[in-house]
């Protein structure tokens, strides 16, 4: 589930935090024998409005616990640090802004 316009990953800019959906997937889950889910794929370009959207998401799934178990971000593992939606940190060693603002203050 990506942030941006049609959840494809493919825009740098966030346009959801996609709440109301996972809100409606906790209440599924909980109704229909406490089952869990993980939220398995994620993420958003290094903006703004991803910074904003993917740390209300990712707090949204962290607070649902147990009912929601976690997530993943989409990192594009060795991919050029300028790839739109990459986590990886910068050849010095810095993070990237989005790993900072919205993904560590969501981990357990």
């Amino acid at each position: 589930m990506y942030l941006d316009s049609d959840n494809s990953g493919t825009h740098p800019d966030c346009v959801t935090d996609n709440v109301a959906i996972l809100t409606t997937l906790v209440q599924f889950l909980q109704a229909n024998g406490n089952r869990q889910a993980i939220l398995s794929e994620t993420g958003g370009g290094n903006t703004a409005s991803c910074e904003t959207d993917l740390d209300s998401e990712l707090s949204f799934v962290k607070s649902s616990f147990p009912t929601l178990i976690g997530f993943s971000v989409w990192a594009a593992g060795a991919f050029d640090t300028t790839y739109v939606l990459t986590v990886t940190p910068f050849a010095n060693g810095t993070d990237q802004p989005l790993w900072i603002d919205a993904v560590i203050p969501n981990l357990p």
